[in-house]
């Protein structure tokens, strides 16, 4: 019945001296602060004008964490029998059936504060939870961690680089549609607005993100943190390729297709990495390609970049895996409804003179599973690395590819 503690809380009259004592002196690494002043916060706790200020925790060699709770605008005259009183403790403890639990303790006499209610607030959101005391009063509560049925899909609070178009908008819908909470990040202003317009839900926060720019990137992880209340998930879309003979390549071209590529996955890895830690189920899932494990002509530029990407992402597998995070990479071939491959195919149709649809027809043919690439074939990949089904798997770079890469079509079979 019991999942896990999940966080340990007290009560503090003063947060920013309790975080100097907690960080600054025991070592504790600070996952994320908060102030709540949301009405089902207000009316959870029993004080209309409450201002809560919050921070949590990662505890040392531990997926628990600590939160610690400043209690504000509270009437002096309900502090010492409450919550709010400072040096008062509570637990929260992860679930799996709180109406069966609830009805037990019930029935046994427990003293409940609330009942079994959604959180619409919090790092909560989408779940059941219950609050109670126990025999000597410090508070309990109770969660039931929100899951659509039939999935395995824990709720995610998400990351999406490159998220406004193609392969991270697609990412990005398909996160939401699972209960998810996310956080699109693009250099496409006009994208972004878009975005936030076509999928029209409070559950999406849009950032303009720079993925070349260590400032930018951390900012954009910071206000993801702050507004969805935490991060576990990173997943990483934005990407450009260009095509440049060896012997044309200037200094300028490969730093851009390296620095977007290839350093935009190191600086949202590097920026997201404490969060992630301190979710205890972190992900990261990199889009590299069939050019991450073969060479191409005219784009060694985006080959040096996808190659570095699966290359970068073992590596920090290693260090992520003690605490709980995976580490994986899929590697797609062309999509034609993305920018990127109707960039790659209308390259192809004015070098070889034919037209767009004979060449995807040829693309098929030449796939042992004699059809083209999906949007949805890539992102079912990458959710399943977000998912619980894939919690023992780290370091893999997945191929998405019909078995272009490990095997060969047979000829003369069309595509019907």
């Amino acid at each position: 019945m019991f999942k896990n503690l999940d966080h340990v809380g007290f009560t503090v009259a003063h947060l920013d001296k309790a975080l100097a004592f907690y960080r600054d002196l025991l070592g504790l690494e600070v996952l994320w602060e908060r102030v709540y002043e949301e009405e089902y916060v207000r009316k959870l706790v029993g004080y209309p004008t409450l201002r809560l200020r919050c921070a949590f925790l990662k505890l040392p060699g531990s997926t628990s964490t600590l939160e610690l709770l400043e209690y504000q605008n509270v009437p002096r005259t309900k502090v010492e029998m409450h919550r709010a009183t400072p040096g008062n403790a509570h637990l929260c403890l992860a679930i799996d059936d709180l109406d069966k639990l609830y009805e037990r303790l019930k029935t046994a006499g427990v003293d409940f504060v609330s009942g079994p209610e959604i959180s619409t607030a919090g790092p909560y959101v989408g779940s059941k939870v219950v609050y109670l005391h126990d025999p000597d009063g410090i508070s309990i509560e109770l969660v039931e961690l929100h899951k659509e049925e039939g999935d395995t899909m824990q709720p995610q609070r998400a990351f999406v680089t490159g998220g406004a178009s193609g392969l991270g908008y697609a990412v990005a819908e398909a996160l939401l549609a699972s209960g998810a909470s996310v956080a699109i990040g693009d250099i496409n202003q006009e994208a972004l607005k878009e975005a936030a317009k076509t999928l029209n839900t409070p559950r999406l926060l849009t950032v303009e993100l720079d993925v070349t720019s260590r400032q930018s990137v951390q900012a954009a992880v910071q206000q993801c943190v702050d507004t969805l209340n935490g991060l576990d998930t990173l997943v990483n879309c934005a990407g450009v390729i260009d095509f440049v003979p060896l012997e044309e390549m200037t200094e300028e071209l490969w730093d851009r297709i390296i620095d977007i590529d290839l350093k935009g996955v190191f600086l949202s890895c590097q920026a997201a990495a404490p969060f992630l830690r301190g979710s205890g189920r972190g992900r990261i899932v990199s889009i590299s390609s069939d050019a991450g494990k073969k060479g191409y002509s005219l784009i060694s530029s985006y080959c040096a970049a996808k190659f570095g990407v699966i290359g970068f992402s073992r590596a920090i597998a290693g260090e992520l895996a003690p605490y709980g995070v995976t580490v994986n990479c899929v590697c797609p071939i062309g999509v034609a409804s993305t920018r990127m491959d109707q960039k790659v195919l209308d390259w192809l149709s004015k070098r070889t003179g034919e037209p767009i649809a004979k060449i995807m027809a040829a693309r098929a043919q030449t796939t042992p599973m004699n059809r083209t690439a999906t949007t949805e074939d890539v992102v079912q990949a990458i959710m399943f690395f977000i998912s619980d089904a894939s919690n023992f798997l780290t370091g893999e770079a997945l191929n998405v590819d019909g078995g272009v890469l490990t095997t060969s079509a047979i000829p003369g079979i069309a595509t019907e």
